[in-house]
């Protein structure tokens, strides 16, 4: 009978005690909710980490490198002539196409010489005149040296006579020495290349009428010819040390945009 009321208690106590447990449990729900939803609105409002951006690597090695330079320059020949005329007349002839390889001594252009011609010839003639009167007058002072020995001319018909052949030989070689300019004035008529090389165009054609000392052209070089170029002091330094240690330093040469 005692045992009845004890076992309602029991009861009771126990249907408590689930009703704590169960509000508990609910109350944590909301809780973790909340909680729930305050991290997705965080997450939402925060900005995105970027990608980490990719990367190479290689490994690292040890070996010889081989230093070089590069430098923009120039190529430019060791002789560079300019033609010219040395005396004035119409061009009669031009002999090579521009661009063209000449040998020293080709004749490039032909100036008329005939009057250079007329001018040899004449004073050609002059300088035999002349080196007759001298030998003539040479003769007589022979003759006088003769008739001086033997008292038969005065000393002073003597001098006189060995100024005048002096006089006469004076003017025959001046006369030779104009024959001479003559001579070479009308080989000036043929103008020549006076270098091997590459000839360019003719600065005055066929028919013009040119001056002394006009340019008519221009020969350059082609067996050896300069590289020019504008390096850094540093650079030069560096390759005068090696070259003074007895270091061979290799040189390229290229054309711009060339390969290979």
């Amino acid at each position: 009978m005692n045992n009845q009321p004890e076992s309602g208690s029991l009861k009771g106590d126990t249907r408590g005690k689930l009703r704590v447990i169960v509000a508990a449990l609910a109350l944590s729900g909301l809780v973790g909710a909340g909680l729930t939803g305050c991290a997705d609105a965080n997450s939402n409002d925060a900005p995105a980490v970027p990608a980490a951006p990719p990367v190479s690597a290689a490994v690292v090695v040890q070996q010889p490198v081989l230093e070089t330079q590069e430098f923009s320059g120039r190529l430019e020949a060791i002789e560079v002539v300019e033609i010219r005329s040395r005396v004035s007349g119409y061009i009669t002839a031009v002999n090579f196409k521009p661009g063209a390889e000449v040998r020293k001594g080709d004749v490039l252009f032909v100036i008329d010489p005939r009057p250079y011609q007329a001018e040899a010839d004449r004073t050609q003639a002059t300088a035999a005149a002349a080196r007759a009167r001298a030998d003539l007058a040479r003769l007589e002072l022979q003759r006088a040296e003769r008739l001086l020995a033997d008292k038969a001319i005065a000393q002073r018909e003597f001098d006189e006579r060995d100024a005048g052949q002096k006089e006469l030989d004076a003017s025959a070689r001046a006369a030779a020495a104009e024959y001479a300019a003559a001579r070479l004035n009308l080989a000036y008529t043929r103008v020549t290349a006076p270098i091997d090389g590459r000839v360019s165009k003719a600065e005055i054609t066929l028919g013009n009428l040119v001056d002394a000392s006009a340019v008519l052209t221009s020969v350059v070089s082609l067996d050896r010819i300069y590289a020019s170029f504008d390096g850094d002091e540093d650079t030069y330094l560096r390759v005068s040390r090696r070259t003074h240690a007895g270091q061979p330093v290799e040189v390229k040469v290229g054309l711009a945009g060339e390969e290979g």
